[in-house]
């Protein structure tokens, strides 16, 4: 069985990559701002048996202001989206921050 602190780190990782699709860092580097993880919450599901090929889905939620909201599912690869197993859930939200002279308090990214 794969520890637990393995399948978050999966997960973070993934949601890193969506929030870079998102939001591409030349973009970002150019409006002076960084996205950065504001919290992250993994609900367990199942036991991940090692050696498991699994999928990782993400989806955006929201973007408010600032506040950019995503929830993934670890699931195995054979059964995706086919009523198969889901290992774990997540939901992730991330922080934008100026890296310049703060603009505006109602500033919105993207």
């Amino acid at each position: 069985i794969l520890h637990g602190g393995i399948v978050s780190l999966l997960l973070d990782e993934a949601f890193g990559w969506a929030i870079e699709a998102l939001y591409p860092p030349e973009t970002m580097e150019r409006e002076g701002r960084l996205i950065f993880t504001g919290n992250m919450n993994v609900n367990y599901r199942k036991a991940l048996p090692k050696n498991t090929t699994v999928m990782i889905r993400l989806f955006h939620i929201k973007t408010d202001g600032r506040k950019i909201y995503l929830k993934a599912r670890m699931e195995d690869f054979q059964k995706a989206g086919k009523e198969g197993v889901v290992y774990s859930e997540a939901t992730s939200l991330w922080l934008a921050v100026y890296t310049k002279e703060k603009k505006s308090r109602n500033d919105r990214i993207g």
